[in-house]
């Protein structure tokens, strides 16, 4: 079962085809004349080895190699669920959409109102309630920095496992498997648990190396390490920078745009390099990635919600589209702190212009509540399923045909006829229209009357009714056991007994 919708439109776009070369030409500029900061040895040595010039960790790459690379890459794959019997799969492919969750919230608001730290409970909960929404097609939960983690004083990757464990076994959708310890090598535990060897996890990936660039213009140990181990494998890597024009590049957004795309392009070339050198698998799909928006002037906090973040996602789109790469796009969330009129404004206009423009994979689409995505809420994911709902709507489009021309059914109708009662509105009413769960369309009489005049108490009771009645196909018990025994032996492996 292939998740997530088709976008029947012409893409939404903002460059020419000249203005696209413009910036892919300043871009080489930038990569071969300026050059990037590596601080992973490894990659600088497959760049020396490359003939690339390299001073003081500054890495300056011409745009042969860039070219080469480009050429090499896969144009779209199917992230395969973390289950081998579950047939829920994604597929990051031209024209097609998918939606997820708001990631790395530190804080929930629950269902009466309170604004508290996240908890495992959240983790499990917010899977649950994902996996039950339509518009949810990458499953999990996003939270982290639970109380729980703080507690304990567990580290990133440690934390990174047990929320995983939780997300696994509450949603039966695809999800990102994380690695699970301080070298590529930990990772291996959970990998083995859920696919049969690499081959296996070749042709069915259900996880990537997520990259955020560190703006600007550097590619740090940690990450960069991890990218060219899965690039070697010939796993999917996603390069995401978050470029913040007027802080960390430049105010412009062409000019932020070109710096995000050669940070995006430097660390494409350094995986297919790392490939290439291994030799056993084929080149790793790339996803061209985006968080990139405006550092506002007035209160030192990038802005998620700002249009600038949807022109963002519709310029990367563009150049993805140009070097026929799967897209990844950051949409939906809001500088909001609660789920009100801009929270509405914000989160369905950028949304819309990420779906419109063709990102493939839309992070943050559901919850996400600022500045920065600190929060997430269990209104907030209703709201944001009903919205996407109805820009699934809106992609749809129309279709042209005679049956959907509705000659005969005219013609049968007539000047001054009824078409409440044609077998014809029957047939197509409930497929052509966007009919809301959530959204009030009655009369403000009926409306006035009612106890439930709060969009947020309506959402919130929907989503106390989906998380009392949805269940989630049970993980199997053998797995389940040693999904915890993996979790154990990491926690005592890097927080201790």
């Amino acid at each position: 079962m292939l998740l997530g919708i088709q976008n029947n439109l012409p893409l939404l776009t903002i460059l020419s085809k000249n203005q696209i070369a413009k910036i892919h030409e300043v871009t080489l500029q930038v990569l071969e004349n300026t050059g990037v900061r590596v601080l992973s040895q490894q990659a600088l040595d497959i760049l020396i080895d490359s003939k690339c010039k390299v001073k003081s960790k500054k890495a300056f790459i011409h745009s042969e190699l860039v070219e080469d690379a480009l050429s090499k890459c896969p144009d779209s794959f199917t992230w395969h669920n973390v289950h081998p019997e579950s047939k829920k799969h994604i597929r990051l492919e031209q024209g097609r959409v998918n939606y997820t969750v708001c990631h790395s919230p530190t804080h929930v608001i629950d269902f009466e109102g309170n604004r508290r730290r996240s908890t495992f409970s959240d983790i499990a909960e917010m899977s649950r309630l994902g996996d039950a929404l339509e518009m949810m097609h990458l499953g999990g939960s996003g939270l982290s920095g639970t109380v729980e983690e703080i507690e304990q004083r567990m580290d990133l990757i440690t934390a990174s496992a047990y929320r995983f464990v939780y997300e696994v076994k509450n949603t039966d959708k695809p999800i990102f498997i994380p690695p699970s310890g301080a070298t590529p090598e930990d990772g291996f535990d959970f990998f083995n648990l859920f696919r049969e060897d690499l081959n296996d996890m070749q042709k069915r990936p259900c996880s990537w190396a997520w990259v955020n660039t560190v703006s600007p213009l550097t590619h740090n140990e940690t990450m960069t390490d991890y990218a060219l181990g899965f690039a070697m494998f010939g796993l999917p890597v996603l390069f995401c920078p978050e470029v913040m024009a007027h802080a960390t590049g430049p105010t412009t957004l062409g000019g932020a745009l070109v710096q995000h795309n050669a940070e995006v392009l430097s660390g494409l070339t350094m995986c297919v390099l790392a490939n290439e050198s291994y030799g056993v698998a084929p080149p790793p799909p790339i996803v061209y990635g985006t968080a990139s928006s405006i550092l506002d002037p007035r209160t030192a906090q990038i802005s998620l919600g700002a249009p600038e973040a949807g022109l963002m996602n519709v310029l990367t789109a563009q150049m993805a589209g140009h070097y026929n790469l799967p897209s990844r796009g950051t949409a939906g969330c809001t500088d909001s702190k609660v789920l009100d009129a801009q929270a509405g404004q914000e989160s369905a206009m950028n949304v819309l212009l990420a779906s419109m423009a063709g990102i493939n994979l839309i992070v943050n689409a559901l919850g996400g509540l600022g500045p920065g995505i600190q929060a997430n809420s269990y209104a907030t994911m209703i709201f944001h399923n009903e919205n996407l709902n109805a820009i699934s709507r809106v992609l749809k489009g129309i279709e042209i045909s005679d049956e959907a021309l509705a000659i005969d059914v005219i013609h049968e109708v007539g000047p001054g006829g009824d078409y409440l009662s044609h077998p014809h509105t029957l047939k197509h009413f409930r497929s052509e229209f966007f009919l809301p769960k959530l959204f009030d369309r009655t009369d403000f009489d009926v409306f006035e009357k009612s106890e439930k005049q709060d969009i947020v108490l309506r959402a919130n009771e929907m989503a106390h009714e989906i998380l009392q009645s949805h269940q989630v196909p049970e993980l199997d018990a053998d797995k389940s056991k040693k999904l915890d025994d993996i979790v154990k032996n990491i926690h005592k492996k890097y927080v201790g007994s």
